[in-house]
C-alpha cells in the first residue's frame, strides 16, 4: 500500500524531471490538477492555497511516519499510547 501511495502521489512530479515530449505534457497536466485540487482543499479549510507546493514533500514525510509507525509496533510488540503499553496479541484478541 505504502508503494502505491508513493507512485500515485510522488511519481507525477518526478516525471517532470525524467520525461519529454507528450509524456511530459500529461505529467504536468497532472501535477498541475493535483496542485488545483490541494489548493482548492487548503482554502476550503482556511489555509493558504500555496500550501498547495509543499505537497511532495507532505507525501514523503507521511510515509515516512506511517513506516516508521508499523515498524515501531512490530519491533516492540505493542502499541504505547499515553504512557500504557498495549501488546498486539492483546489488541488482535479486541480485549483491550
Amino acid at each position: 500500500m505504502m508503494l502505491f501511495w508513493l507512485v500515485a502521489n510522488l511519481w507525477p512530479y518526478l516525471a517532470l524531471l525524467v520525461t519529454d515530449g507528450a509524456t511530459l505534457a500529461v505529467y504536468a497536466a497532472t501535477v498541475a490538477v493535483i496542485s488545483l485540487l490541494v489548493a482548492d482543499s487548503a482554502r476550503l479549510h482556511g489555509l493558504n492555497p500555496w500550501y498547495a507546493l509543499g505537497f511532495p514533500l507532505t507525501t514523503l514525510l507521511f510515509s515516512f511516519i506511517i513506516v516508521r509507525s508499523v515498524s515501531r509496533h512490530l519491533i516492540d510488540g505493542g502499541i504505547r499510547w499515553r504512557g500504557t503499553f498495549y501488546p498486539l496479541a492483546e489488541l488482535r484478541k479486541n480485549r483491550v
